[in-house]
């Protein structure tokens, strides 16, 4: 009788004749979908991402797992879906992002960073346009309006 250890794979999980593994991918892939190649046991594998993928989907590659002893056929190999969002973003990249967040809907309680911060600079830019306006109101009216209700002044 011989016995074998085999040493744990960093790649691939096993339950009995199925195969499991993780595959990262970035926000654009997994919103627009697309091709990759991954790892398999056997060697590399093409992989459809559907468009619109979700975090922790998983898509079954049937027959890519363990071949059964003394069986017909092999397990599956499933691909779990991990999308990993960016760290950091280069300018160009969060301008993108933010005109993105603007066509998305939101829950009235969800504060953007960057989104909220531009609709709020924007009311500060109202303000600032009202109190110009205001203050040559002010001096083209005289203080008699509020003592007489009528306005009086040059235009």
């Amino acid at each position: 009788m011989a016995t074998l250890n085999v040493e744990r794979s960093r790649q691939f999980r096993r339950e009995g004749f199925d195969v499991h593994s993780d595959v990262a991918i970035g926000i654009s892939l997994a919103v627009l979908g697309g091709n990759m190649r991954i790892a398999g046991l056997t060697g590399p594998i093409d992989l459809k991402i559907p468009t619109g993928v979700q975090s922790h989907h998983r898509i079954r590659l049937s027959g890519r797992g363990i071949p059964r002893l003394n069986h017909y056929g092999s397990g599956d190999h499933y691909v779990h879906i991990k999308i990993a969002t960016p760290k950091k973003l280069t300018p160009k990249q969060r301008d993108l992002m933010i005109q993105f967040a603007e066509t998305e809907q939101h829950p009235s309680d969800t504060n953007i960073i960057g989104l909220t911060d531009k609709e709020d600079s924007e009311e500060k830019d109202r303000g600032k346009q009202r109190s110009i306006f205001r203050r040559i109101k002010d001096s083209l009216w005289s203080d008699n309006t509020e003592a007489t209700g009528t306005k009086t002044g040059t235009v």
